[in-house]
């Protein structure tokens, strides 16, 4: 994006989704463009409004369309999802790996992933980045594309966690994929608890208890 102007209003990039922000300044770093946003984010019952200021490269920020964003009322399902998700994260590895020590951390918006899992593992430190996607329809090729973008540094695994399946072409860019650095986990809830401890054991190789 070219040029950015205080008071403007932007879609920042949100994890794989956008929020609505207020530009408050640019500076340039010498190795290119930052620039200060502040960010509308909407609380667990969408009643109230957060206002946060976070630092991105320039050209990840766009002008704000009307109809882009999330639907009222939307991030308060998602950031329950999120919540959610990765207390049932932490309570699966407990009762797969009793001995290991997880801690989730949520990461910096301009990382691309929403949080950090770290386990402690039989004297091994691993850490997964994970992604979440909460929706109300299929998971489109776009939101699967910037998820596997993230899987192509090979500093940890990468895990996209969605409540929802992922559509046929979005399936089909996965198996073209085939990064071995990346994994999708669907979980919709409680139902889908065993799954989800099955596919972190996986990930982080922990045997599975017969």
């Amino acid at each position: 994006m070219s040029e950015l102007e205080p008071g403007q209003v932007v879609q920042v990039p949100w994890g794989l989704d956008l929020l609505k922000g207020v530009v408050l300044r640019t500076y340039d770093t010498g190795r290119g463009l930052k620039v200060v946003v502040n960010v509308e984010v909407p609380d667990l019952h969408g009643s109230n409004i957060e206002e946060v200021s976070v630092t991105l490269p320039a050209d990840s920020v766009r002008p704000w369309e009307e109809g882009s964003g999330p639907r009222p009322g939307d991030w308060a399902h998602a950031y329950a999802y999120e919540r959610n998700l990765t207390a049932e994260i932490i309570r699966v590895i407990s009762r797969v790996a009793p001995d290991a020590r997880a801690s989730i951390s949520e990461s910096q918006v301009d990382r691309g992933h929403d949080f950090d899992l770290s386990l402690e593992y039989e004297g091994n430190e691993v850490h997964l980045r994970g992604v979440v996607k909460h929706a109300t329809r299929t998971i489109a090729p776009e939101s699967l594309k910037k998820a596997l973008s993230l899987a192509q540094s090979p500093l940890s695994p990468v895990a996209l966690f969605s409540n929802v399946d992922l559509s046929s072409a979005a399936r089909r860019l996965l198996h073209l994929e085939g990064n071995p650095n990346f994994h999708w986990i669907k979980w919709g809830g409680k139902m889908d608890s065993d799954r989800l401890a099955s596919e972190l054991a996986e990930i982080f190789e922990i045997p599975q208890r017969g």
